[in-house]
């Protein structure tokens, strides 16, 4: 079987994680007769210097680099007025996946996310009559609701058009497909499997933590509206009113020119994104993480700093929800509406840690092995 899919290398970004841990998964299978390529895009109109089209072969993995001029989509929307008008402005970008279609000639295409690089893949599947997958991660609807209303209303296009018969669907839990067919499609939907994302194996490999205050505060995430950074920021205030108890900090994209960094930089030390293989550490010298988000398909910080050994505080608005509660860690749900109460579990929970009981049993069920594998026999079937 031949997969092909769209990959970026975002390092504060869950998809990326996930589709990295599965072409890695792929890689080290050879067994599996199963092959995939991903396809990486760079804009060649913003990166002068970037290089066409290459490709870099890996044993069954094989990364394709496209460099296609295009306009980003900001621009694109904002001198558009339907998807039909993006979908010119996209035709460079289309077009460039087709041929990679043509030449590759996959018996699956995997998209994976339904941002506009997905979208412009499945658009160029569609096209071809390829066989489709949609892995549902992150959703446009929720990601922009505090747009402008024309850009709101191109996105929700956007997402709802992926509501097709000829599409099967993987979501990352039982939450995110309610949410879609509730909020987006407005039906059930019938061709589908959900399968949680899987933990990498270092979380794991991270030492069993010992039941002490070390009066630190993590969080993990893109600094965007619906990942909750308002937050963030009237906690840190919060916290700095009541003597700064803990110390907070906030591995993030956030810029240093913006208004929130220039806020908080007193009260919330700022880290650059960190590679996944070093966050066990990061996790592991906080008492806490924060995962206070407005909605997730899912929420892979939170379970990471679990499988670590890490206590985390995640919303209900998230499908990690359903793996918390599977582990019986149904105490660590928490409504993100007042700091004050927030404040104070965080005072009830410091100190506690993940039993290795529990680690084990995570393991046991998300370790990549096991998701990737049912990942596959999905694909196949």
């Amino acid at each position: 079987m031949k997969l092909l899919t769209n990959i970026r290398f975002y390092k504060v970004a869950g998809i990326s994680q996930t589709l990295v841990s599965f072409a890695n998964y792929i890689k080290q299978n050879t067994d599996q007769n199963v092959t995939l390529v991903g396809v990486d895009v760079v804009n060649d109109a913003i990166y002068k210097n970037s290089p066409k089209t290459t490709t870099v072969n890996e044993r069954n993995f094989k990364l394709i680099t496209l460099g296609v001029s295009f306009t980003e989509i900001g621009p694109a929307i904002k001198d558009s007025k339907t998807l039909c008008d993006i979908e010119q402005k996209m035709h460079p970008l289309i077009e460039a996946y087709e041929k990679i279609i043509k030449k590759e000639k996959p018996d699956v295409v995997l998209v994976n996310g339904t941002y506009y690089l997905p979208w412009c893949l499945y658009q160029a599947a569609k096209r071809q009559k390829i066989r489709t997958v949609l892995h549902y991660h992150g959703s446009l609807v929720k990601e922009t609701e505090n747009w402008d209303p024309k850009s709101k209303e191109i996105f929700r296009q956007m997402e709802s058009s992926f509501d097709a018969k000829g599409i099967f669907y993987i979501f990352p839990s039982a939450f995110a497909k309610q949410s879609v067919e509730a909020d987006i499609f407005g039906h059930t939907i019938k061709n589908v499997a959900v399968l949680p994302n899987p933990i990498p194996l270092h979380f794991f490999d991270a030492p069993q933590r010992k039941s002490k205050k070390r009066g630190k505060v993590g969080i993990v995430g893109r600094w965007a509206r619906v990942k909750n950074p308002q937050f963030v920021e009237r906690f840190a205030k919060y916290n700095a009113r009541n003597g700064s108890s803990f110390s907070i900090e906030s591995v993030s994209d956030i810029r240093k020119n913006s208004a929130h960094y220039k806020k908080m930089k007193d009260i919330v030390k700022f880290r650059h994104p960190i590679e996944n293989e070093k966050l066990p550490s990061f996790y592991n010298k906080m008492d806490v993480i924060l995962s206070p988000s407005h909605f997730e398909t899912y929420g892979n910080v939170a379970q990471e700093a679990i499988a670590s050994g890490t206590p985390a505080l995640v919303s209900a608005n998230m499908g990690v929800v359903e793996t918390f509660k599977k582990f019986g860690l149904e105490n660590w749900i928490v409504e993100f509406n007042s700091a004050a109460k927030v404040y104070k579990k965080i005072s009830e929970v410091a100190g506690q840690t993940v039993s290795s009981e529990t680690r084990e049993e995570m393991r046991a069920s998300l370790n990549p092995e096991i998701i990737h594998k049912q990942l596959l026999d999905t694909l196949r079937a």
